[in-house]
């Protein structure tokens, strides 16, 4: 089963994945800022943060994807708290464990 707190935390009332994605957001922001603090304070040049590959680089829709999956487990488990991870996962991609049911 789903770890009990998630569920709970997913199926609230309150729960709204737009605060999710935005405290991702926003998390991914800190930590770039502290990466080029850090990069200021050893000396990294650009060619360095590059190889790193920073700042993050989120691919474009990246937070729409994230917010629509993270809407798709909440309805989810309104339906359903008692999932178990391979359900979840089967609810939210079918065409994905329909493929792979085919080569088992």
């Amino acid at each position: 089963l789903l770890d009990a707190h998630l569920v709970t935390l997913l199926t609230r009332r309150s729960c709204v994945p737009e605060m999710f994605v935005c405290s991702w957001l926003r998390d991914l922001w800190i930590q770039d800022c502290d990466y080029e603090a850090l990069g200021e304070l050893v000396g990294f040049n650009i060619d360095d943060l590059h190889q790193l590959q920073l700042p993050v680089k989120l691919p474009k829709g990246a937070a729409t994807v994230l917010y629509v999956r993270i809407r798709s487990i909440c309805e989810e488990l309104q339906t359903n708290k008692n999932m178990t991870h391979s359900a979840l996962l089967r609810a939210l991609f079918p065409h994905k464990s329909a493929s792979s049911d085919k080569h088992t």
